[in-house]
């Protein structure tokens, strides 16, 4: 016969203890893998909303796209400024006519310019990494001509012309109205163009008006006193 041994009162409380310790562990175990799965379920509804958003804004603009000779005749009552966006290379030099130029902050000084994808200039200056503007002042129309247009693409457009160069080497007309020498700070894609912002580093004007573009032909100021 087996005599049943009495029990203490600490041993049943050590035991509950110890259960109770237990079930607060896997409660926590639990609760954290609950609000890990309601974590990831909340992050893949957020990004699949955000997609979601995102598909039907590029269909609602799609839809309303106007085509390029829409745009392109809207811009010609743009009048703008003509400059020549030039870059130095360790094997070449090349400028290119520009009217996509503009300041974006003073405080850093930057300024921003759009170069089309498929010019020899694009592919210069991410090599150099800089580039300087040569501001074209009335009368120099031909100046414009000259650094535009395909023909010349491979030629040195600068033959015969009178440089000079401020920080980075690439180079200023000295003729120009006015310049800026620019290293470049950051590239983003902007279509059919890449857009360059970039920091100033040197910077300078001269007397006289400024060579205008606009409606497809160049422009005079007409300044009244």
């Amino acid at each position: 016969m087996i005599t049943p041994q009495p029990v203490s009162s600490a041993g049943i409380h050590r035991s509950n203890f110890r259960n109770l310790y237990a079930d607060i562990f896997w409660f926590g175990v639990l609760a954290g893998s609950v609000i890990a799965f309601l974590s990831v379920y909340a992050a893949r509804i957020q990004a699949s909303s955000f997609q979601i958003s995102l598909l039907a804004n590029a269909l609602r603009y799609t839809s309303s796209m106007i085509d390029p000779e829409t745009l392109r005749d809207a811009m010609r009552s743009w009048a703008t400024g003509v400059s020549i966006i030039s870059a130095q290379s360790q094997t070449a030099r090349h400028g290119m006519t520009l009217n996509s130029f503009t300041s974006v902050s003073l405080d850093p000084p930057l300024v921003l310019v759009c170069v089309q994808n498929n010019v020899r200039m694009l592919e210069l200056i991410q090599e150099a990494k800089e580039f300087a503007i040569s501001v074209l002042r009335a009368g120099q129309a031909e100046l414009s001509n000259r650094f535009a247009g395909r023909t010349t693409e491979n030629v040195d457009r600068f033959e015969g012309i009178a440089t000079h160069t401020a920080v980075t080497g690439a180079p200023i007309l000295d003729e120009a109205l006015a310049y800026f020498d620019c290293a470049v700070e950051a590239t983003h894609p902007g279509g059919t163009h890449t857009i360059f912002v970039a920091r100033v580093l040197a910077a300078g004007r001269a007397e006289g008006e400024p060579l205008v573009y606009w409606n497809r032909n160049y422009r005079k100021l007409g300044i009244r006193d």
